[in-house]
């Protein structure tokens, strides 16, 4: 079962590939600005998630002293 799916995968990542190869150049810039906006973005989040964390735990170690 988990190897059907790894392939399935793999098809539907080189049919969407071949799709963007297709695409006119204009397109192909949309989608690397999408790209990039997406990786900035969840990059900004797990930042985001690593600090909100670190306040958990230091509100936590507060607490577990008292």
């Amino acid at each position: 079962p988990g190897q059907d799916l790894t392939n399935s995968v793999d098809q539907a990542l080189h049919v969407l590939s071949k799709s963007e190869d297709a695409l006119p150049p204009s397109k192909k810039k949309l989608l690397a600005q999408h790209r990039l906006t997406m990786v900035r973005l969840r990059s900004g989040l797990d930042e985001e998630l690593r600090a909100a964390a670190a306040e958990i735990m230091e509100e936590a170690k507060k607490h577990r002293r008292s």
